[in-house]
């Protein structure tokens, strides 16, 4: 399974996730991903997502404003 339908799926198993986003180039892409939205994940497979990247992380630190770091620098931001 490729991790991005993972990330579709994850949307369906976790009530606390509103929405996936994604920008698929393809029309071909899109019709994968949008299989994940009837995938349901095994519970071996949340704990080992769980593993990698623990509920609540983010890479992004806020500054003392409030504004991410990661996105405040222009440079940063795809277009």
């Amino acid at each position: 399974m490729w991790l991005t339908v993972m990330a579709v799926a994850c949307k369906r198993t976790h009530s606390a996730i509103s929405s996936t986003l994604f920008r698929p180039r393809a029309g071909a892409r899109c019709n994968e991903l949008l299989l994940g939205a009837d995938v349901v994940l095994h519970e071996s497979t949340l704990v080992a997502i769980d593993q990698v990247v623990p509920p609540g992380f983010t890479p992004l630190k806020p500054m003392p404003d409030g504004t991410l770091l990661g996105l405040a620098v222009t440079e940063r931001r795809r277009r």
